[in-house]
């Protein structure tokens, strides 16, 4: 007899994802939504609330814009997982996307990522895919305590 696992993992994408009025629905529908999007107008000093949901998606497509309002929508899920008590067994992140799994992971705060991000975002000089990664070292029985019960069942 086999027993089922719930695993929840949650991966975050990179620049290229956006679209106008990406999180709208959740920016309506919580308050912690609403409080990430705070946060990252008070961080980047322009309303990223409006940005994300007003601008046209040419505007939108520009790097100075999208990695700042990607990373708010994935950090805008991410605490309504939080407040739904929604745990999580994995993050990853693709790119961009890195920052948002290095916060759910509790490695960086909310704060930092975001100034890591916009700091990013205004980078004169353009991103490179040669030129990106991450590192993240766990040691090997780390590692099989992790994916050992997701890949044998009981």
């Amino acid at each position: 007899m086999s027993s089922v696992h719930n695993t929840t993992a949650l991966i975050f994408g990179g620049q290229g994802s956006q679209f106008t009025e990406m999180g709208k629905r959740i920016y309506d529908s919580f308050s912690e939504a609403r409080s990430v999007f705070v946060l990252a107008s008070d961080v980047v000093g322009y309303d990223v609330a409006t940005m994300c949901f007003e601008s046209s998606q040419k505007e939108l497509n520009k790097t100075i814009y999208c990695q700042i309002c990607t990373f708010t929508v994935e950090m805008a899920i991410y605490e309504v997982f939080k407040k739904k008590n929604i745990r999580l067994n994995a993050v990853a992140g693709f790119s961009l996307g890195e920052y948002s799994a290095l916060v759910a992971a509790v490695v960086i705060d909310i704060k930092t990522a975001f100034q890591l991000v916009n700091a990013r975002a205004k980078d004169k000089l353009p991103i490179r895919p040669q030129y990106i990664s991450s590192i993240i070292t766990i040691r090997e029985n780390e590692f099989r305590l992790l994916v050992t019960p997701v890949l044998i069942p009981e």
